[in-house]
């Protein structure tokens, strides 16, 4: 897991640097997470990358903590087992 897609309005440009905040559910109750991100791509009107998502921009975690990555890999793998 090296980012994340956000849907967003805001006019973000390659190279923005972002502070993260987000909680994901864990099964003692939401698990929060925090990073920066770097805005790697773009996907607005005038630079459509990729015509299936909604405009937006794709992040890469900076400093994301090993323990939090672990845990956001376990939330993803539990998600796409319960799809499978």
């Amino acid at each position: 897991v090296g980012g994340l897609y956000l849907r967003t309005r805001l006019p973000l440009d390659v190279d923005d640097t972002l502070s993260l905040s987000f909680s994901i559910p864990g099964p003692e109750g939401e698990l929060p997470l925090s990073c920066d991100a770097r805005v790697a791509w773009t996907n607005c009107d005038k630079n459509r990358r990729r015509s299936d998502y909604a405009t937006g921009v794709g992040l890469q975690f900076l400093n994301l903590s090993s323990e939090d990555l672990s845990t956001l890999e376990k939330f993803i793998d539990s998600y796409e087992e319960e799809k499978s």
